[in-house]
Order: C-alpha cells, then structure tokens, then sequence
C-alpha cells in the first residue's frame, strides 16, 4: 500500500478560517447568504436549486437546512461551502481556474490557481494580484455583507497539500 500527496497552489483564501469567523462573529453563513450569493451565477443556481428539489421531493416535509446546500457536491469531494462559493466566483467573473480543494487537515480552500497561459483565457492572463484579491473580496461581501467593509479573512498565496 502506498500514499501519494498533491499540492494545489494559488492566491486565495482558506474557507473553513473565513466560516469559522462568521461563527465568531455570531453571524454564521445561512441559506439566505448562499441564496443571495447563488443570484449572481444563474447556471450554478439552477443546478443547486435542481439538487434541493431532489432534497424536497426525497425528504417530503422536512424544512431545507444549510447543511442540505453543504451537501451540494457533483463532484463527491465534500468541499461544503467552499464548492459553491468557488463555483459562484468563477461563472460570475468568467474565469476558469478557481476552484475548491482541501487540505489533509479537512480545511477547504479557494483558490485562484496556476495554469498554462494557453489554458487560461485573456483576462484570466491580464489579473493582477490586486485583481483577484478585489474579486474574492467582492463575493465574500456579497455571502456575508453583514461583516462590514473589510471581510474579516486573509486573501494570501495558498499551498493546499493533500493525498490519498
């Protein structure tokens, strides 16, 4: 038997430190914040809301919950929150290399990731550093705008090591 790790690097920030201050701060994410941030991506909205309907229809009568959006995960890697909030970003901002991923210690990550720049599109190529921290900084806002002008979270270079 045998153990490989990954890493996943990128600028970004770590999801489960930016949860874990909503809870501090006595605002915890809600449905309400996934709902208004799933307002500004139609076509992830659609799939999330297909998915809660499948929840109602195998569950008749039971209230739909924030852990219903967590379990919100075509890919089966358990990326909660994380999933939806990169997923959001990417099909608002056209970008194509955010994504979520996790660490070995079970802390979720979004990230602005490398890539070939035959891989990545124009403006993908044209952000700066600044750029993308703004666009974190932007849908973070829009999840939580309660948090006031700064979102309490740090937007740094990330390295996620993982394996399996």
């Amino acid at each position: 038997m045998s153990y490989c790790s990954w890493h996943e690097y990128g600028l970004g920030i770590n999801f489960t430190d930016f949860e874990i201050a909503c809870d501090r701060a006595k605002d915890p994410i809600t449905v309400e914040d996934i709902e208004r941030l799933l307002n500004v991506a139609p076509k992830l909205q659609r799939d999330v809301h297909k998915y809660i309907q499948g929840v109602k229809e195998d569950n008749p009568g039971v209230e739909i919950e924030l852990y219903d959006y967590r379990n919100f995960d075509p890919d089966g890697f358990g990326l909660e929150l994380s999933y939806i909030f990169a997923q959001a970003v990417a099909e608002a901002e056209g970008l194509t290399h955010v994504f979520a991923c996790d660490s070995d210690d079970c802390y979720h990550f979004v990230l602005f990731g490398q890539g070939y720049p035959w891989n990545m599109n124009e403006r993908e190529k044209a952000l700066k550093k600044e750029d993308v921290e703004g666009i974190f900084y932007k849908y973070l806002k829009i999840l939580k705008p309660s948090l006031g002008e700064k979102v309490d979270v740090e937007i740094d270079f990330q390295s996620v090591e993982n394996g399996g």
